[in-house]
Formats: structure tokens, C-alpha cells, sequence
């Protein structure tokens, strides 16, 4: 845990201008919110083999520059039945083998 909480901590102090960024397999989402808050540049955003609750999907808002999600084995939410993911510039999104019971997107221009 102490290996995965120092080396996002050490991408975000590196790169704090980063456009693209992996975290697949990160297994602590804490770590996925801080890459999220502290990458204000973040424009395609990478994530698996985790679970990704409802405060994951209410700040995505906070990545004004993000166009890309790919998401592939997670689980998504916290047990509600829908996760309204609120983002004008998102046009991208990919969830590949994901556990949910149903999304909301609110995106004209989304591609699924």
C-alpha cells in the first residue's frame, strides 16, 4: 500500500502538467482522486482492477480538461443504481468488463 501511495504521489509531483495518465491496477482509490484533483492538464485518464465510487464520478468535474475514460474490470459506484457523470468537454468513454447496474451520462457528444 505504502509502494502505490508514494509513486502516485511521486507521477503527480513529477509531471504536474501531465495529459495522459494510467492508474490501472492501483487498488486504492484515494490514490486515483488525488492524481485526479492534483492533474489539472489531464486529458485522457486510464483506470482498472479497482472500485470507483460515487466521489470518483462527482469529481471528475474537477479535470475541466479531461476528454478520455477508460475504465476496464472495476467496479462502479457505492450500490446506487445510477452515477450521473456530469462533464462537458468528456466525448470519450470506454468501461470494459465493469460491474454496475446502470450509468447516466449527461454528454451529447459522448461515444460509448
Amino acid at each position: 500500500m505504502l509502494h502505490f501511495d508514494f509513486a502516485v504521489e511521486d507521477m503527480c509531483q513529477r509531471y504536474p502538467n501531465a495529459t495522459e495518465v494510467n492508474l490501472s491496477g492501483t487498488p486504492i482509490i484515494h490514490l486515483v482522486m488525488k492524481a485526479v484533483y492534483s492533474l489539472r492538464n489531464l486529458e485522457a485518464l486510464t483506470l482498472g482492477k479497482g472500485q470507483l465510487g460515487d466521489a470518483f464520478f462527482h469529481a471528475l468535474t474537477e479535470c475541466s480538461m479531461l476528454r478520455s475514460l477508460d475504465v476496464n474490470d472495476a467496479i462502479l459506484g457505492d450500490g446506487v443504481q445510477e452515477i450521473p457523470i456530469n462533464h462537458d468537454r468528456l466525448c470519450d468513454l470506454k468501461l470494459t468488463k465493469c460491474r454496475v447496474m446502470h450509468k447516466s451520462i449527461r454528454r451529447n457528444k459522448v461515444l460509448i
